[in-house]
């Protein structure tokens, strides 16, 4: 599939996404290393399920510990480390919640949604987060992927230049027609201008092919079971 090019849609698209008609020159002052953004995309909600042998030597405290050393994910957030622990004299222990919490200056929060339908025209949004205590600069960019029809194209970068006040967000849409069923990546970039801060997401979008009594059916089947669920908890 191609992108469709019919005048009115184009005009149309022209309007909700071609809003920088900056030169290239204007737009390579002071950005620094686009091409060697490396985009976060490893987004698990749980992770380093793993069982770790303590040493039976408790140190003068009459605690045994271990250290353990381990890259964190993708995500910007406050993981909750949970453990439990299995002795024979003492049986089973919870340890308290121990929080870790992996920040930016400057990060991009992407949103897609679970889905989309081939052919039909969705908007994503890249959310810019500021939590710099000055104001800055931004050009933020969304990378060409042909299963996509999109202002980004094979030949022409599709970016945008946009201030940002300290300690504030600032929300980018993007409209896009999905040509190709499947799982697809979808990836944008920012860089700050003046500084070696950049920030890259990358997810995947599904793309499904329509289908509204498929959809229907199933809708039917879940407010079915909530009923009964819902039943069995009052009686």
């Amino acid at each position: 599939a191609k992108c469709p090019q019919p005048a009115n849609r184009r005009r149309r698209r022209s309007v909700l996404l071609l809003d920088s008609k900056a030169s290239k020159g204007d737009f390579e002052d002071d950005f620094f290393g686009d091409d060697n953004i490396i985009s976060r995309s490893d987004f698990p909600e749980s992770w380093l399920w793993q069982t770790e042998q303590l040493p039976k030597q408790p140190n003068s405290q009459g605690i045994s510990s271990k250290i353990l050393s381990f890259y964190l994910k993708d995500f910007i957030t406050t993981w909750v480390v949970l453990a439990v622990s299995i002795t024979p004299t003492k049986g089973i222990c919870v340890a308290e919640p121990y929080e870790i919490t992996a920040m930016k200056d400057f990060f991009i929060d992407l949103q897609v949604p679970y889905s989309v339908v081939k052919n039909e025209q969705v908007e994503i949004r890249a959310v810019l987060y500021n939590y710099a205590d000055e104001d800055i600069e931004v050009r933020v960019e969304l990378l060409h992927n042909p299963a996509f029809c999109s202002a980004s194209t094979e030949r022409q970068r599709y970016r945008q230049q946009l201030p940002i006040k300290a300690l504030s967000s600032r929300a980018v849409p993007f409209v896009i027609v999905p040509l190709q069923q499947g799982l697809h990546d979808i990836e944008v970039t920012a860089r700050v201008r003046g500084v070696m801060t950049s920030d890259g997401v990358r997810k995947k979008l599904k793309v499904v092919v329509s289908n509204k009594w498929g959809y229907i059916m199933a809708l039917g089947e879940k407010a079915i079971s909530a009923n009964i669920y819902h039943n069995l908890f009052i009686y």
